[in-house]
């Protein structure tokens, strides 16, 4: 989503190509790399619990993209992944074989 001068648009270029919401992917894998990285009991209940959070937003964000786009955002969740990256890759090499 972009601010616009009269609101909001639906984006569906640059990684909004491979998966619906990057910047989460981005904020859980920095979050799995930091718990990895410490190795600490309590890096692991925090960051799980961030993630817990995270994907709470996504589907909470994505509920509010159907009422304000409709069928539009309805078929952008079926040609793209929500933060599966790989599933995502594949379905654009797929796509773009096909064009």
């Amino acid at each position: 989503m972009k601010s616009g001068g009269e609101g909001e648009v639906f984006v569906e270029s640059g990684p909004y190509t491979l998966v619906r919401h990057p910047e989460f992917l981005g904020h859980i894998l920095i979050i799995s790399a930091l718990i990895l990285m410490t190795q600490c009991w309590i890096s692991l209940v925090m960051g799980l619990t961030l993630i817990g959070l995270l994907s709470s937003a996504m589907v909470m964000e994505e509920r509010e993209n159907i009422e304000k786009f409709g069928d539009a955002y309805r078929d952008y969740m079926e040609r793209v992944p929500r933060i599966n990256l790989p599933a995502g890759i594949i379905k654009r090499v797929i796509r773009r074989r096909r064009e």
